[in-house]
């Protein structure tokens, strides 16, 4: 089920006049379970990374590409479907109920992979104005 902070972030998201949609690897059981108060589209069973389901999400959003921004947690199926498609993305933290030596190894390697990325000399100013901590620079404030 969706947390409260969840639900409370796809509220104020949709107050902005935002569009969203949940593009899941899941079954329909799981996603309804976790929409069921947050009022948004999904496609669910979406084989990320195969491009088909993300054009399909932008489709029923009624938008463009280039008006997109598609948000996910894992580099392997959300962020690698989403550049596979030419769709803007930002990779989050998971937020796991993992316990701490029981990451699995997707996980792992994930953390090796942008750790590399993040010293790496040529990624320099690719990753974005993202400091460590979760903290966003030049953030609109009203």
């Amino acid at each position: 089920d969706a947390t409260k902070q969840a639900e409370e972030l796809f509220r104020v998201i949709h107050a902005i006049g935002f569009k969203t949609i949940l593009l899941s690897n899941n079954n329909e059981e799981r996603v309804k379970r976790f929409i069921k108060n947050i009022d948004t589209l999904y496609v669910c069973n979406a084989e990320k990374p195969r491009p088909d389901n993300y054009l399909k999400a932008i489709q029923m959003l009624g938008l463009d590409k280039d008006e997109v921004i598609f948000i996910g947690d894992q580099v392997f199926t959300d962020i690698y479907g989403a550049n596979r498609c030419g769709i803007k993305n930002i990779l989050v933290k998971y937020i796991g109920y993992y316990e701490k030596n029981k990451k699995g190894i997707r996980r792992t390697i994930e953390k090796i992979i942008l750790k590399l990325y993040s010293i790496s000399k040529s990624s320099k100013n690719k990753i974005g104005n993202i400091e460590k901590g979760g903290k966003i620079n030049n953030v609109w404030k009203e």
